[in-house]
């Protein structure tokens, strides 16, 4: 929609951004939201608007397939609207799909490049997150990944997958033929006043 109309989800999403940084107006967007009562350019600018707005950015989903983070107290969120129109400037060029994984990653081929970035498995004794959708993402949804993206590369595609440091992850990729790159990151999502570091990888077939 953006793509589409960039103009009118601009306004739209902007007039959101100045008169509704109160907790009770984002929770009213995020029901009208959750309850589809936006026509697509109100969607989109919705969808600008709560994630601005809400906790750390975190996009989330419960079972029910409704956006659930809360309010995230900033007294003056962002508003990216040279970011957004340099988005609909480029989006001319491209083509969006939104499917499952699997179905986009079968149509890489030769002199492809495909960047995956799934849900970070949990480090060892730790409490990891990763249901941000509904259904959330198992170990075997980690397994099918490798293998698309192996077959993807069979076919010509360079692969690109970022992942946490986990030992399994690891020796996931490693079976595979990837090749292994530590990376120091920054976790955002947190409850906490401080970002711990943490030692991601990434993983590459090419």
């Amino acid at each position: 929609m953006l793509s589409a109309t960039p103009d009118e989800v601009i306004a739209s999403a902007k007039l959101m951004f100045e008169r509704m940084n109160a907790k009770e107006d984002f929770y009213a967007i995020r029901t009208e939201f959750n309850n589809h009562c936006f026509d697509g350019i109100e969607r989109a600018a919705a969808f600008i608007y709560l994630n601005r707005h809400c906790f750390n950015g975190l996009m989330r989903y419960n079972q029910q397939h409704q956006f659930n983070v809360g309010y995230g107290k900033y007294k003056a969120p962002y508003f990216p609207e040279a970011e957004l129109r340099k988005f609909a400037d480029m989006s001319h060029n491209c083509v969006f799909l939104n499917a499952e994984f699997s179905r986009t990653l079968a149509l890489a081929e030769e002199g492809d490049v495909v960047y995956c970035d799934p849900p970070y498995e949990p480090m060892p004794d730790t409490d990891g997150f990763t249901n941000y959708f509904a259904g959330g993402f198992n170990w075997d949804a980690h397994e099918k990944l490798a293998g698309s993206c192996v077959a993807a590369h069979q076919r010509g595609a360079t692969v690109i997958i970022s992942n946490s440091g986990s030992p399994r992850i690891a020796e996931l990729y490693q079976q595979h033929g990837f090749t292994l790159h530590s990376v120091n990151g920054r976790r955002s999502i947190s409850c906490k006043g401080d970002r711990a570091r943490a030692s991601d990888i990434l993983v590459v077939l090419r």
